[in-house]
């Protein structure tokens, strides 16, 4: 584990991220793809190479971002980062942890299992608050209670019956 005392920001994450382009205003980021599919059908000609195209993946603004300018949007996603990670440090010291760090997360096997695994069921739905998620739960139960409304009915003879949106009639 890494000294929670390290320096070292999002920006300097060696792996897959966006933060050091948004954080220099770059709405490009040149990277490398290796084409698994084409080094395996190569495998089976007998030819060992690694097939490597060079991409370039094109940022887009949040939604909500779209109409600033690029200097604002540039000073959200700067900002944005910066209180990620001030709270993540928080959190760390809080809780007497540290992060992995890059050079120890390079070390762990990409398809190794947790040692200790804790399975629940999926939530219903993300919500970004107890309000949210309690407006959300209310209104999926109250459409339960209008498609069991109309199930019943159906089956009761009922020909004109409407179902809630997105919702179909059971089969039988």
């Amino acid at each position: 584990m890494r000294s929670s005392s390290c320096r070292t920001t999002s920006t300097d994450w060696p792996g897959v991220t966006s933060a050091r382009a948004l954080y220099d205003g770059q709405w490009t980021i040149p990277c490398n793809w290796y084409d698994r599919t084409a080094q395996y059908r190569a495998s089976q000609r007998g030819v060992d190479e690694e097939v490597l195209i060079k991409e370039t993946v094109r940022l887009t603004p949040l939604p909500f971002l779209q109409e600033r300018s690029p200097e604002e949007q540039r000073a959200y996603y700067v900002n944005a980062v910066r209180d990620i990670e001030r709270k993540t440090k928080e959190m760390h010291q809080k809780n007497g942890t540290s992060s992995l760090g890059a050079r120890a997360i390079r070390r762990l096997k990409p398809y190794s299992k947790p040692k200790a695994f804790k399975a629940t069921p999926a939530p219903l739905f993300h919500a970004a608050n107890r309000e949210d998620f309690w407006a959300m739960y209310n209104a999926r139960q109250a459409k339960e209670a209008l498609y069991r409304d109309a199930a019943r009915r159906l089956k009761e003879g009922e020909t004109d019956v409407e179902f809630p949106e997105d919702c179909f009639p059971p089969r039988n």
